[in-house]
């Protein structure tokens, strides 16, 4: 007699969660290695933003004499928060505005998720690592939307170095919005959800999964046998 039948969606479920926190796990060197690629990409992609303003990330645990400008003190770090976003005019670099920010809150943990969810899918591996070169390539552009949108919020006001002159109903708004895609918890699963289906799912996938549950259940159903009658006696 079998004692457990596992369907597809179970077995998906197991997989996704074994690969999650594996990769979440804190292993030697991966959120350091993690958050310099991080900060390199970042610096890559906004070190200039407008002709009189610059950008760098720099290290917050490793602050260099002469990162600074004199009289400058950088903020403490803590463990979501590693990296220090400088944004500093090009004319007059003493005025300058910091702001501490996360690689691992907004980069790994939904890279991390992404993959999870492309490794756990139940299709061939060859067409399984497509999806995860496409979904990988999705979820980079979706942290340098979280990126952008960081820099955007922390660094938008009325001073001579803002990144967006915006009055307090637009900054409303905008809080609202990098808020959810940059900062909560639920952006860091529904958006990368959205590129993992985008990516992996065809129409054709669900009716197959589907006989395939039903031919779990079905089996499941058979193995246990028919129900006894009343009164019967189960022994005989």
């Amino acid at each position: 007699m079998r004692v457990l039948e596992l369907t597809p969606i179970a077995g998906c479920c197991g997989r996704f969660l074994l690969v999650f926190i594996g990769l979440m796990a804190p292993w030697p060197g991966v959120a350091d290695g993690y958050a310099a690629a991080f900060r390199w990409a970042s610096q890559t992609a906004f070190s200039t933003i407008g002709s009189h303003r610059s950008v760098r990330f720099l290290d917050l645990r490793a602050i260099q004499p002469g990162d600074l400008p004199p009289g400058v003190a950088a903020p403490p770090a803590t463990d979501v928060l590693d990296t220090l976003v400088v944004l500093q005019s090009r004319d007059d670099p003493s005025q300058l505005a910091l702001m501490r920010t996360g690689s691992w809150q907004l980069g790994y943990r939904p890279t991390a998720f992404l993959i999870a969810l492309v490794l756990a899918t139940p299709i061939p591996w060859r067409r399984r690592g497509r999806c995860l070169v496409l979904g990988l390539a999705g979820v980079t552009l979706f942290v340098a939307l979280r990126v952008f949108l960081t820099l955007a919020m922390g660094f938008s006001g009325d001073g001579p170095i803002a990144l967006l002159p915006l009055g307090p109903t637009a900054r409303g708004a905008l809080r609202f919005v990098a808020n959810f895609v940059a900062l909560e918890f639920e952006g860091d699963l529904v958006l990368p959800a959205v590129i993992w289906f985008a990516v992996t799912f065809r129409a054709l996938d669900v009716p197959g999964w589907m006989r395939s549950a039903s031919a779990v259940a079905s089996e499941t159903h058979h193995s246990a046998g028919p129900p006894a009658r009343p009164g019967a006696d189960p022994s005989s």
